[in-house]
């Protein structure tokens, strides 16, 4: 198994008062990876273990889109996997001076760039696991499908994607102007105490389980499973 210590979120090295509530950047939202990890994140490194274990002489490789400060792929460094951290903020100090602070050998590779553009020969590819969390729903629905399609040949054969978006149910439907639009025309800033009261000042894209059902498929990925957290967000685990 992959050597790690699983630590409550408090406990975890690379937090600190500076990354308590930090906003992800321009308006979109808080960078919940940099203060703990949730229920996607902990079947992610579970599926990391499982693949190591499978072959313990390889070293599983991760990519980790929209990072922002590193929280989910500092996670996955100390896992033990191969983790290439992309963002279209440079967030490369941060990361790298997390990774210093808790010793790494092996820390993340920042790459800056837009996850709907990434490099053709981006480090690391292809990736047994993707990690794109709190970021899809920023993108209108058809940009999010050839974004999430164009992320299918740097997952390898048998790898998984994470994945997940903002809930139509959840509190930041409420006063939401789109929300009786179909997924496809659904693009708006989120009611003014919303946005307020998250640090989501961008327009976004809300959606229900079965809306990123369809996005997965119109995307060629097949399902493993779709849920929905404790607030509302929709998740899912996806594979090609």
């Amino acid at each position: 198994m992959i050597t790690a210590s699983r630590s409550t979120p408090d406990q975890e090295p690379w937090l600190d008062p500076r990354t308590r509530r930090c906003p992800a950047g321009n308006g979109h939202g808080i960078d919940v990876a940099s203060q703990r990890a949730d229920d996607l994140d902990e079947r992610c490194l579970a599926f990391l273990d499982a693949r190591f274990a499978r072959n313990p002489a390889v070293r599983p490789s991760a990519l980790d889109l929209a990072c922002g400060r590193g929280g989910q792929a500092l996670r996955m460094a100390a896992w033990g996997a191969q983790v290439t951290a992309v963002d279209q903020y440079d967030h490369g100090a941060d990361i790298q001076r997390a990774a210093a602070e808790r010793g790494m050998r092996q820390p993340p590779v920042f790459v800056r760039a837009d996850f709907r553009t990434l490099p053709e020969n981006l480090a690391g590819a292809p990736f047994d696991v993707i990690v794109c969390q709190r970021a899809i729903h920023y993108l209108p629905y058809g940009e999010a499908v050839a974004a999430v399609q164009s992320w299918v040949r740097y997952l390898k054969p048998g790898g998984r994607l994470f994945l997940s978006a903002s809930g139509l149910t959840s509190e930041l439907g409420r006063g939401y102007p789109h929300g009786g639009r179909p997924v496809a025309e659904r693009f708006a800033p989120l009611a003014p105490d919303m946005a307020e009261r998250h640090d989501i000042r961008a327009p976004v894209c809300l959606y229900e389980p079965l809306d990123l059902v369809d996005l997965l498929h119109a995307a060629d990925f097949g399902i493993a499973e779709v849920f929905q957290s404790p607030f509302g967000n929709v998740k899912a685990v996806a594979f090609v």
